[in-house]
């Protein structure tokens, strides 16, 4: 086995990378989905003179086929909440005989049925892939991976689909899903004919969107009993009628457990459950014409759950803005009513309130924190005035960058108040989203700018016609001769939401952004690798990328894998039981930290941590699993180790008994 040299982890001897330079190599095309646009574009000249725009990508990223695992949350739900469409046992029929089905039927949850239909057959794997690539990439680009695997591909774009073509394709998909044993469940999002495959496709029919809120409401933990009570609070053929979609069953049960939990009450859930469309927006801003009041519903809209006198603070600088925006005052100066309205008037006004503090005393000191009446009215607000009052777009922007260095970097306020805005403009489909992203990045320098950007971008990707630009400019800028400060974009990017979305192109990019690492870097990257780690189906995809950069990187890449490793092995915390797919990536990462000076003390300590904290019993299963795993290996790692935990353990008498038992019992079983 190949392990990584020893070399001093991340924070010690890695130096800084040289200044980069103005220059690029070659000029990138201009962005595919938006005009240039003057305002925040960095321009230079190469060699040649040439004008070039940094901030667009070169070319559309060809990403990996399989964007990652199908999340547990999408898997607890096809589990626990599913409500099966009508000829969902044909469609189950069609993937058990051909390894293949494709699911038409818009809006009958087509999504959810293919997961619970990979669920049935017993795969071990869920994966999603990249809807923008044709089907013909699936026999090129999908490996053949241990254990039975199941393949989702939906909201599929029709990429170089051929109705003539047709039987062909999906007979090359069955023959090589055959031969990998795996299974595949293919959704168009397009109208592409099928009429020639017929063997292949299962129309569903949605079911009844009372039983997919009442499936919901029970998976949420509600008892059946009361389940149906507070549907039968609400008028279904108003709520839930029959051409409802499937989601809409879904955000019923959503909002009637939130009256359950409490954070509601059953009336302020009802205005939003019969509301027509958005006219009561829009009848709120007929009868609110003053801009102090809109300014506090836009800020309340947008720093939702936080404290009052932060929210007070910023609506006063955004009625200024809105008053007079050309000098940020009002001319000639008329003295205030200081007593004009109370806050609770204000609120009200605003369908805000103060939810009560509980088991907290009333004080100055304690941040009572806003939100609305009502369930959902911020969103909706935020999209009708940005589609109506179009000329106040440019204002919020610039409010909104001035905003940010109140708010602290990389707090929760932050990350809600951004990715609000991310999804307002993914909601109101722009035509050039990146408009609102590009002067964070070109024109302020300060880190707050450059985290806000970042996560605005993320945000941007619940669009899905947003997708594909963001990947590209998310893998231009990660280039080692790209700019710090969009290399540092794409770390934080890659962090957020976006990074858990699209985990095997995150952690790709930060393999990317481990060569020319400065010192910024070296402190974003870990805790982006952490984050990915949150979600328990990512947990192969990370611990296999480490592994690599530990094998194949330069000296900063294996620096910045050891610094990784440490929390992804949960050296830190209890130990943890990985999958079998996972034990080449846990060996190798252990070889190259037990090579290294440095990290091997802690290694060895941690493994008798953990045996101190097995003697209860909730960690022995783990704890045997992994040393199982360490000593089946490769035979001259396998010494070494044994070498090492022998010196440890006889130095260590009486703090390494418990490690001492369990791995006698493990070589044992072995």
């Amino acid at each position: 086995m190949t392990v990584a040299p020893e070399i001093a982890p991340a924070d010690e001897k890695a130096t800084e990378p040289a200044a980069e330079p103005d220059e690029q190599q070659s000029a990138p095309p201009e962005d595919r989905t938006e005009q240039p646009s003057v305002t925040g574009t960095s321009v230079g000249g190469d060699n040649n003179g040439t004008v070039i725009n940094q901030f667009a990508p070169e070319k559309e990223v060809r990403a990996n086929l399989v964007e990652g695992p199908v999340t547990d949350d999408l898997i607890t739900h096809a589990t626990r909440a599913f409500c099966r469409p009508e000829k969902f046992g044909r469609a189950a029929l069609i993937l058990r005989k051909r390894r293949l089905v494709v699911l038409s039927g818009r809006s009958s949850g087509r999504s959810m049925a293919g997961v619970r239909l990979l669920i049935d057959r017993n795969v071990g794997t869920l994966q999603r892939l990249d809807p923008a690539r044709p089907l013909k990439d699936f026999v090129s680009s999908v490996k053949r991976r241990s254990g039975l695997v199941g393949y989702l591909w939906d909201d599929h774009t029709g990429t170089d689909w051929a109705e003539s073509d047709g039987e062909r394709t999906l007979g090359q998909l069955e023959h090589t899903l055959r031969e990998m044993d795996a299974y595949l469940v293919v959704a168009f999002n397009s109208d592409v004919s099928l009429r020639t495959v017929p063997e292949y496709v299962t129309e569903l029919i949605p079911p009844p969107t009372s039983d997919v809120a009442h499936a919901h409401l029970k998976a949420k933990g509600i008892p059946p009993e009361r389940c149906r009570e507070l549907l039968t609070q609400i008028k279904l053929s108003e709520v839930l009628p029959g051409y409802s979609k499937p989601r809409r069953g879904a955000e019923v049960a959503r909002l009637l457990a939130e009256v359950e939990s409490d954070q509601y009450s059953f009336d302020e859930v009802a205005q939003t459950l019969y509301r027509n469309e958005d006219h009561d927006v829009q009848d709120w801003f007929t009868e609110n014409p003053n801009a102090a009041t809109r300014a506090l519903s836009i800020t309340v809209a947008l720093l939702e759950d936080c404290p009052y006198n932060d929210i007070a603070s910023a609506a006063k600088k955004l009625e200024d803005v809105l008053t007079n925006p050309e000098n940020k005052e009002i001319w000639p100066y008329t003295p205030p009513d200081l007593f004009e309205r109370t806050r609770d008037e204000k609120l009200n006004n605003v369908h805000a309130t103060i939810p009560p503090q509980l088991g907290t005393d009333y004080g100055l000191t304690n941040p009572e924190r806003v939100r609305f009446t009502r369930p959902d009215w911020g969103m909706r607000l935020l999209r009708y005035a940005w589609k109506e009052f179009d000329r106040i777009r440019a204002l919020l922007h610039e409010w909104l960058g001035s905003l940010s260095e109140e708010l602290p970097e990389d707090s929760d306020a932050q990350r809600e108040v951004f990715t609000r805005f991310g999804k307002l403009i993914a909601a109101s489909a722009e035509p050039g989203p990146l408009q609102w992203v590009r002067p964070w990045l070109e024109t302020y320098g300060s880190g707050h700018h450059h985290q806000i950007a970042a996560i605005t971008l993320g945000a941007l990707c619940t669009n899905p016609s947003y997708v594909q630009t963001v990947k590209d400019h998310l893998n231009w800028w990660a280039r080692p001769t790209a700019r710090s400060r969009y290399r540092h974009a794409v770390a934080i990017a890659c962090r957020a939401e976006f990074g858990k979305a699209y985990p095997e192109f995150a952690m790709k990019q930060l393999g990317r952004l481990t060569k020319n690492c400065d010192s910024r870097l070296r402190a974003l990257i870990p805790p982006a690798v952490r984050e990915l780690l949150q979600e328990p189906s990512n947990r192969s995809l990370v611990l296999s990328s480490l592994a690599f950069w530990l094998a194949g990187g330069g000296a900063q890449a294996r620096a910045m894998a050891y610094k990784c490793s440490i929390d992804a092995l949960s050296l830190n915390q209890a130990p943890v039981t990985f999958a079998s797919r996972e034990e080449s990536a846990i060996r190798m990462i252990f070889a190259a930290l037990m090579t290294n000076t440095t990290y091997r003390p802690a290694v060895i300590k941690n493994l008798a941590v953990w045996s101190s904290w097995s003697v209860s019993g909730p960690h022995t299963v783990a704890n045997q699993a992994l040393l199982r795993i360490l000593f089946t290996g490769d035979p001259s790692f396998v010494r070494r180790l044994g070498y090492d935990l022998r010196r440890y353990i006889e130095s260590n008498e009486e703090g390494s008994r418990n490690l001492a038992r369990q791995l006698a019992l493990t070589l044992k079983d072995i």
